[in-house]
């Protein structure tokens, strides 16, 4: 017939994942100033390649990495949404090379990202 190659979006799932983007969106700390102490600035790679970028104190929890990537729609309503499913995938920093899940507890500094700069790729698993 034709129409089973048409990608079907099913309401209820796409509300599901508008309500996990609100509540990242909602519960992500505010970006602070390039210039206050403990800020760390970090590039998403995404997995097509492009990047997003953000400050967090180096104090905020692991979670608000994934809080970011979790509600970009919502923090962005002028872009498209991030291509990443909210628990469908890791940060992976390369050098050295670490990995952070989205249920580590600690703090960004605790998880190894202690430079002013650092750079994430977003690894689906």
């Amino acid at each position: 017939d034709g129409w089973g190659d048409l990608d079907v979006v099913d309401p209820a799932e796409e509300a599901a994942r508008a309500k996990v983007a609100s509540d990242a969106a909602e519960a992500l700390p505010n970006e602070h100033a390039a210039d206050e102490d403990g800020v760390v600035n970090i590039a998403f790679r995404l997995p097509d390649g492009s990047r997003v970028m953000r400050r967090f104190l180096s104090s905020h929890s692991a979670r608000a990495l994934f809080l970011f990537i979790d509600g970009y729609e919502k923090l962005h309503t002028d872009s498209s949404r991030l291509a990443v499913e909210p628990g469908a995938y890791r940060l992976v920093a390369q050098h050295p090379r670490r990995i952070i899940e989205s249920g580590d507890a600690g703090t960004i500094e605790e998880v190894g990202l202690t430079h002013k700069q650092e750079a994430l790729m977003i690894e689906l698993v």
